[in-house]
């Protein structure tokens, strides 16, 4: 069975107001109805189509797909035909291709690509000819080259390079220069520069950083100071900003910034002893509806998202585990038509994706995902559950009233009908936005808004909703 929760972020780290609200609705079965799809991580959109790769201990990693978040397709066998290709990180697009690494814990990870989305030519040797690379994730493009890092617990995380996607270079010393960097994972460019994150479980993690992907400098002391932080990656940035996310599993997990590129960081985060590390070797965190959004590792409580409209006040944007405190752990993931994906892991039964929307209205279809378009009173149950009345909770059936149904009732106890406007305002009144008559530069980021001619638009809905039966189409 799918679920819905609605998050109001109003817990703060600080006083000052956290705006970002999210509705989270699960868009799969759990593990794609195979358990040993303990994790799951949606890293790309390629073609018009949503990308996930999968964590299988079993049968080996495998990659879904979607159109519609609605019908999941499988598109490679498992483990690309190699059951210790355990993990599959759909990640990055070069030259019109789609590429996939794995983490093989056999002969060394392997990257895989695809023109078409179901045909698969892995184009490197496995570790690139060190067994001990256990991962490959080809995660930036840079200069015109593709790169990928590695995990390497003997000499190190290495970088390496391509030009063409099928010849590849080496372009650091093995672990930077110490064997205990053991992941080179975490790649990000920002401001012309090329970032790349380590793990160091002796002294603490590291960002390092180059401006022609061959000569490298570390921007950060050790660990931020603190060689608990063993870990300094994922790394993303927002707002002009670079940003890195810790592992700490004696403090818990922490959130570093930099405005001057890597000289000066400042610790905006400290996540609490049970969250011990900002989710994933990979960035999974990213802008969305103007917030940024991080996932965390929590084996207590249960996965938690964290979102922030400005880099320093932070609210938790999720029931912890989405419900289940089972869900371990939260990727962050991407935005695909207008939604933000975010997959857990989840050993028990199997890992899950959830698809949240911006200010807390739009649902992607009806509960069941059989391609029923949203009426009125879908909506309106909606607003109802915002505003806290008596309206019950969406139940993936219309309320009882009909679509013209309205979240409360005049003085003699009968519904009162709901008009499309109404709706508009009462949306609008919940995201703290006015709407006028008309406008001559209508908001973006807005659910409903007012068009120029004073007739009503909807800039985030696109296609996906109808409501009443056409009184609000594409």
């Amino acid at each position: 069975m799918n679920k819905i929760f609605l998050i109001l972020a109003c817990m703060l780290i600080n006083t000052a107001p956290v705006a970002c609200q999210i509705v989270w609705i699960q868009v799969n079965t759990d593990g794609f109805g195979d358990p040993n799809n303990v994790g799951i991580a949606p890293t790309a959109v390629f073609e018009g189509n949503l990308y996930v790769g999968t964590t299988n201990f079993v049968t080996g990693g495998q990659v879904w797909r979607t159109s519609d978040e609605i019908t999941w397709t499988q598109v490679n066998i498992d483990g690309f035909g190699d059951a210790t290709n355990v993990g599959a990180c759909v990640k990055t697009i070069f030259q019109n291709m789609l590429y996939v690494g794995t983490w093989k814990l056999a002969a060394g990870g392997e990257i895989w690509r695809t023109s078409d989305g179901e045909n698969w030519t892995q184009v490197n040797i496995d570790g690139f000819g060190d067994p001990n690379n256990l991962w490959a994730a080809p995660s930036a493009v840079f200069n015109g080259n593709l790169y990928a890092g590695t995990e390497n617990y003997v000499t190190g995380g290495e970088v390496w390079r391509t030009s063409d996607g099928e010849n590849w270079t080496q372009v650091n010393i093995d672990g930077f220069g110490d064997p205990n960097n053991v992941y080179a994972l975490s790649l990000k460019v920002f401001e012309g520069n090329l970032y790349a994150a380590t793990k160091n479980n002796s002294i603490g993690g590291a960002v390092w950083m180059t401006s022609d992907g061959e000569n490298w400098t570390q921007t950060n002391i050790d660990g931020f100071g603190d060689p608990n932080n063993v870990s300094a990656y994922p790394i993303w940035d927002f707002e002009d900003n670079l940003y890195a996310g810790t592992e700490n599993a004696v403090t818990g997990a922490e959130v570093w910034k930099t405005s001057d590129g890597g000289t000066t960081w400042v610790r905006v985060l400290m996540l609490g002893e049970n969250n011990l590390s900002v989710a994933g070797s990979r960035p999974r965190q990213l802008e969305f509806d103007f917030c940024l959004y991080v996932g965390t590792w929590n084996y207590a409580a249960g996965a938690e998202v964290w979102t922030t409209p400005d880099g320093e006040n932070w609210a938790q944007a999720n029931i912890s585990g989405f419900g289940d405190p089972n869900t371990f752990v939260a990727f962050v993931g991407l935005v695909f038509e207008d939604k933000l994906y975010v997959g857990t892991g989840n050993e028990v039964t199997g890992g899950e994706l959830w698809c949240g929307s911006g200010d807390c209205v739009y649902i992607p279809g009806d509960c069941d995902h059989d391609g029923v378009a949203l009426a009125l009173g879908d909506v309106i149950a909606m607003i109802g559950m915002y505003r806290g009345s008596m309206t019950p909770a969406y139940t993936c059936s219309c309320p009882p009233h009909g679509d013209n149904f309205a979240p409360e009732a005049d003085p003699n106890g009968n519904c009162i009908p709901f008009e499309l406007a109404d709706v508009v305002r009462e949306i609008a009144a919940y995201r703290g936005t006015a709407i006028a008559e008309g406008c001559e530069d209508c908001p973006g980021q807005g659910l409903l808004a007012p068009g120029q001619d004073g007739t009503l638009v909807v800039p985030s809905f696109k296609s996906k909703v109808k409501i009443n039966k056409g009184n609000m189409e594409e």
